[in-house]
């Protein structure tokens, strides 16, 4: 197991300064940290933009209108080249 060389030091000097074993004093770090509690987070809230759109719109409807206005356009194109 490899531990950054500063995380060792601090390890160390708390040790020394509370009169304790490395190894007390590191088991102590470690099951602290693993036994605290997650830190409470404010949930994301997403960004709401006003776009200009009706939000009653029922987008699917709308993108499927657009698929039949392009198939359109381009059959018409088509014809016309024959």
């Amino acid at each position: 197991m490899d531990i950054d060389q500063d995380l060792l030091d601090k390890v160390r000097r708390r040790a020394e300064s509370e009169g304790r074993s490395f190894r007390e004093v590191l088991n102590q770090i470690i099951h602290r940290g693993l036994t605290a509690p997650a830190p409470k987070r404010k949930p994301y809230v997403m960004p709401v933009l006003d776009i200009g759109i009706d939000p009653t719109i029922n987008i699917n409807h709308l993108l499927a209108e657009l698929d039949i206005e392009d198939f359109i356009r381009k059959r018409d194109r088509e014809a016309k080249r024959e």
